[in-house]
């Protein structure tokens, strides 16, 4: 396969607030200022190999497609307005967590994952932005079900990287989940019992693995001495 020249990185989340709640920040914000972490070391990390990025993701923060430039990589992220449907999802979820049926808000849950991600909306952007590939944070997610779909019908190659995220399924999603992992193009993860534990569980072959670990910029971080490192932070040798 050829190295594609304009990659689209979607992050993990029905919605980028799920993550951007955590750490205090707003999607614009996000887009605009957010440097570093594994997602803007892969965009440089790719410029340097003629790569070009766009990230795609879904906020609840915004009415319309909405498009800004990243300040530290130059990267073009566009944001996607949430869907109604998840937006109804999510409100059934919280009535069901309070009544304590559980069972069925983890099913109303899974079926509002992949509400999160319109399928027509993804195809246009991917289509508009003249992607050759695509990169999905997290395989154990829905959202990566659905973009494998997209991904099959316009010929585009998909690829998912492991990121911590951790596999939480009711049954029908591990038959769904099974047939992504094996149409997909291919799964970078660093972690040695991880990648041990997609092949043992989806019996992959070697080839479908890339042990690729999160890009650094070398010229900020750099290695210094061990021993004089353990005793500064009072750790033993």
């Amino acid at each position: 396969m050829t190295t594609p020249k304009r990659l689209a990185i979607l992050p993990w989340g029905n919605v980028i607030e799920e993550y951007l709640d955590s750490i205090g920040l707003r999607v614009d914000a996000f887009a605009t200022q957010m440097s570093g972490g594994w997602l803007f070391g892969y965009i440089e990390a790719l410029r340097h190999a003629d790569v070009e990025s766009v990230v795609i993701c879904f906020s609840e923060g915004i009415q319309e497609v909405t498009r800004w430039k990243n300040d530290s990589t130059g990267a073009e992220v566009v944001g996607l307005p949430a869907s109604r449907g998840l937006r109804g999802a999510r409100r059934v979820v919280k009535g069901l967590s309070h009544w304590g049926l559980d069972r069925t808000s983890r099913c109303v849950r899974y079926l509002s994952s992949h509400l999160a991600t319109p399928k027509e909306a993804l195809r246009l952007q991917l289509q508009e932005q003249n992607c050759d590939a695509v990169l999905v944070q997290e395989y154990e997610d829905s959202r990566f079900d659905k973009v494998v779909k997209v991904g099959s019908r316009m010929g585009l190659p998909v690829f998912a990287v492991f990121q911590g995220g951790q596999p939480r399924r009711i049954p029908f999603e591990a038959i769904v989940r099974s047939r992504s992992i094996r149409r997909c193009s291919g799964l970078i993860i660093g972690s040695a019992s991880e990648t041990q534990r997609v092949k043992n569980r989806y019996r992959l072959p070697e080839a479908k693995f890339a042990r690729i670990f999160n890009p650094l910029d070398t010229e900020l971080w750099q290695p210094d001495e061990r021993d004089e490192t353990r005793e500064a932070l009072g750790l033993s040798a």
